[in-house]
């Protein structure tokens, strides 16, 4: 192939130049989109994972004060926090992290409402507790598995994103003449 040594070498290399730099930029653009969509999506997680701990902390509290449904916020995160910290290693770490955010769910939860249908039999109560911390327990592990997966995709697509790469240049003719 021959090389263009006419003014429409200069005219291409600015174009690519151009083209590349404003592929740039809009990679630039959408690894800042991606960035705040993980961000979001992590922070809406992160609101699930404080709502089904403190429930859990309500049914654990429950347990702890021999079937009670009257106890205050800092009972809850208490018992919750006595829970996770002896089995519970992962869910215990974000306890920790995000200790306040837990206690804001209490502005959500109806205590009385969330333990009625479950304090009705005294017999069977311990049990549907136990039953209910367990399960809500496990809805955080999987969350917290669900967010830490969606954060290694959401970091490879974002190294994924370089579009100025694909900017080039190909000749397929050339009509100058030698």
């Amino acid at each position: 192939m021959n090389e263009m040594s006419c003014e429409c070498t200069k005219l291409i290399d600015n174009l690519i130049t151009r083209n590349r730099r404003d592929a740039k930029q809009v990679g630039f653009q959408f690894r800042n989109s991606l960035d705040a969509f993980k961000s979001g999506i992590v922070e809406g997680a992160k609101e699930l994972i404080a709502r089904h701990l403190y429930r859990s902390g309500v049914y654990q509290a429950s347990l702890d004060s021999s079937l009670s449904r009257h106890f205050d916020p800092l009972k809850i995160l208490s018992s919750l926090e006595k829970r996770v910290s002896k089995s519970e290693p992962d869910i215990y770490s974000f306890f920790l992290q995000n200790k306040q955010r837990v206690e804001e769910q209490s502005q959500g939860v109806d205590i009385d409402k969330l333990l009625r249908g479950v304090l009705k039999n005294k017999e069977s109560s311990k049990g549907l507790l136990e039953g209910n911390v367990l399960r809500e327990l496990a809805q955080v592990k999987l969350l917290i598995e669900r967010m830490e997966r969606l954060d290694k995709y959401l970091a490879s697509w974002r190294e994924s994103i370089r579009m100025e790469g694909t900017v080039e240049m190909k000749v397929i003719v050339d009509i100058h003449s030698p």
